[in-house]
């Protein structure tokens, strides 16, 4: 069918009583921290997520493309009429930009196209999102809860419009809609009074607003859109009108807008640098909030959603799960995963350490899971290019992302300093929230869903959210932390050996509990000696395999002579098991110490001396050393 005729009539919404005004609408986000571009991105992800049709994967797809002259006349045509938005200035524009959103493999806008008596059973995209505002989802299944994120949409449009166009299952078969709407200032015409609340479709019988149905709908979504429906397939595009160069420009922790000076300059940059700028913001947006929805259970596997994102006809380069900083996040989240279906087992992929598992509760009830991955920075140092990377500038402070069970929504990132010194490590954590409290978290969020806030209510989400937000930092210091010296070892310079901060990266073994901080004691109590480790040092690579460590070391106590052994467990490559390594692999140097000629495992050093020891261990593999004094 070929468009050449006007197929859209406009709808302005007249006051009536408890009507919201179409300005205060777009006010409806409040404030956040995040930049608009990353509010749009979160929703309208989210809302496809919500959205996926039973045993599929669904598709989201960004694309910014400048509208050429063809569809700039259509859409001059069919939005013609309006009033205090701004369109008129902005369809003049032959060198229109369009934002263009698309989901497939969802369910699209089904159920009923106008409002009237429902059953609690009956689907109601088409009007929760297109008629209606704050509509709640209370089971915390959802990404939204107060149903205010799709004014996203509109803010992000400098004339505050939107086209939708939907394919979806209808009682008759598949059905195509189509319907543009528009949020704006309130304004008076011809003597009403109108909220400001915009619709460009069918006008019914009784005033009321209706979308295009079938083969016209269809007919003027493939004139406006890019993306088709092939098949059967069902789904939703949204192409946004004039996205302000201000939104296009901001990185992804910018204002988006509110500074003259920054605006000014953005409204000065050319086609090309916004088209760069809006790349790198929305790139960096899609990984920080929607990595989850990109890491399959397993690595190589199929991703729970295929994200894809076009600026100006070139698709951008989103990374993998298995690369940089993403793969410490990757190696946490697959753990959580792995952990709910009760296995613990599994290929972490890049040569990662298993991250380690904390369950976390409340008065016996589960909070959720936390799991923490920790690299080696004298192997993978940060990269500070890496927008997925904490770029942490001492070893004792990493990131923990926040995210809901269900939905696996990235509500929080937060640095969090986990104290001591991990003596060249860096850790990243994931938070789960079990599913069963997803709903008592969704009540705490603002209408971002970017934090977990508690007040001064008492629901269960209040109580859950202050206690988590107390609980997890101290657990993670828990973890992570070097052991307090004993009373008598306050004077010496001690830090943790090398196996009580590593003691996290190797699987647990009933017989190798006893710590070193227990080994500490045992030579303290028995009043001949107090063994002390003082440092530890990642040296410079020996070889493309190897890891040279120093450990540092001395024996308070008496005249005379003790015997030190040393061990060495690393993991295996093909489980979670820990092999154990022999003098002949870990070719020992020991400074200030004598070593046995028949086991160089063994060295003697003179009490009170300072003393060293240089051993080789594999790169790139979890390494747990252990000093003891030993009977001679």
């Amino acid at each position: 069918m070929t468009v050449t005729s006007r197929h859209l009539e406009w709808v302005p919404k007249p006051f009536r009583d408890g009507d919201l005004a179409g300005g205060g609408s777009n006010r409806l986000l409040g404030r956040s921290d995040l930049s608009m571009t990353e509010i749009l991105i979160r929703e309208m992800a989210q809302n496809a997520w919500d959205a996926r049709t039973a045993g599929g994967t669904p598709t989201f797809d960004i694309n910014l493309r400048r509208l050429g002259p063809r569809e700039v006349g259509i859409l001059r045509r069919e939005l013609g009429d309006s009033y205090g938005l701004g369109l008129d200035a902005v369809l003049a524009d032959e060198a229109l930009r369009g934002l263009e959103i698309s989901d497939r493999g969802t369910t699209g806008l089904d159920g009923p196209v106008e409002i009237g008596r429902v059953t609690g059973e009956d689907t109601q995209n088409f009007v929760d999102l297109i008629l209606k505002v704050g509509v709640p989802r209370t089971d915390g299944r959802g990404g939204g809860t107060y149903g205010f994120g799709k004014t996203a949409a509109y803010a992000y449009s400098s004339c505050g419009t939107v086209v939708y166009w939907t394919r979806c299952r209808t009682p008759e078969g598949l059905e195509h809609r189509l319907i543009a709407s528009a949020m704006g200032p309130e304004f008076h015409l011809d003597g009403a009074e109108y909220t400001g609340r915009h619709w460009w479709g069918k006008r019914s019988s009784d005033g009321r607003t209706l979308p295009l149905r079938g083969d016209e709908a269809e007919a003027l979504g493939k004139a406006i859109f890019t993306a088709r429906f092939e098949g059967e397939q069902t789904g939703t595009s949204i192409l946004i009108l004039d996205p302000p160069v201000e939104h296009l420009s901001a990185s992804a922790g910018g204002s988006d807008g509110g500074n003259e000076e920054a605006d000014a300059q953005a409204e000065a940059l050319e086609p090309a640098e916004v088209d760069a700028l809006f790349a790198q913001a929305a790139r960096e947006a899609l990984r920080l909030h929607l990595w989850p929805k990109m890491t399959p259970d397993v690595p190589g596997g199929p991703a729970p959603m295929n994200i894809s994102l076009r600026v100006s006809g070139e698709a951008i380069d989103l990374g993998t799960p298995e690369q940089g900083a993403w793969r410490y996040w990757s190696g946490a989240l697959r753990a959580i995963r792995r952990d709910g279906e009760g296995s613990t087992s599994g290929d972490e992929g890049g040569g990662l350490l298993p991250p380690k598992i904390v369950r976390v509760t409340r008065s016996r009830r589960p909070m959720g899971t936390l799991a923490i991955s920790v690299r080696n920075l004298s192997i993978d140092p940060p990269d500070r290019a890496d927008d997925l990377d904490p770029h942490a500038e001492s070893s004792g402070t990493g990131r923990l992302m926040l995210m809901r069970g269900q939905t696996e929504l990235i509500v929080k990132d937060k640095d969090v300093a986990a104290g001591g010194d991990l003596l060249g490590l860096d850790w990243f954590a994931v938070f789960k929230a079990d599913s069963s409290i997803d709903a008592d978290l969704a009540s705490t969020e603002p209408p971002a869903h970017n934090d977990w806030l508690p007040g001064g209510a008492e629901t269960d989400g209040e109580k859950y959210a202050r206690f988590l937000r107390g609980r997890l930092p101290v657990t993670l210091r828990s973890e992570l932390s070097v052991h307090a010296p004993l009373p008598e070892q306050q004077d010496a310079a001690d830090s943790t050996p090398l196996a009580a901060m590593l003691g996290l990266l190797l699987p647990d073994e009933p017989k190798r509990q006893k710590s070193i901080e227990g080994q500490r004691r045992t030579g303290v109590l028995k009043g001949r000696r107090g063994f002390v480790v003082t440092g530890h040092r990642l040296l410079s690579q020996g070889d493309r395999l190897h890891q040279h460590h120093m450990i540092d070391f001395f024996v308070e106590g008496p005249g005379g002579s003790t015997l030190i052994e040393l061990s060495c467990r690393v993991a295996s490559e093909e489980s979670r098991t820990s092999l154990s390594l022999d003098a002949e692999q870990l070719m020992p140097e020991w400074r200030g110490a004598k070593p046995r000629a028949e086991n160089p495992l063994l060295a003697n050093v003179e009490n009170g001396r300072a003393a060293s020891v240089v051993l080789r261990a594999p790169l790139g593999r979890a390494v747990d050393v252990s000093l003891a004094p030993v009977e001679d």
